[in-house]
């Protein structure tokens, strides 16, 4: 009975790991801000995985990684 109730408590943890719009800077939203920005700072690497937005999308990732965890035990 124990495991069948870890595979929900997973599957709740790790949702927000399926978000990867940061990994490949293809979202509209992304593309205007290297567009717009005047200093230089937002900018597309020289490799395509090398970008101004994978740094906070993977902390974002993480963490949410970990509240879902925690929530997860406690709902579950």
């Amino acid at each position: 009975m124990q495991t069948r109730r870890r595979h929900p408590v997973i599957i709740m943890s790790f949702i927000s790991a399926c978000y990867c719009y940061f990994f490949l800077p293809t979202y509209p939203s992304d593309l205007a801000c290297i567009g717009f920005d005047r200093s230089g700072t937002t900018r597309i690497g020289k490799y395509i995985l090398n970008h101004s937005f994978m740094i906070p999308g993977l902390i974002g990732v993480i963490s949410g990684c970990c509240v879902g965890f925690v929530m997860a035990h406690i709902v579950l």
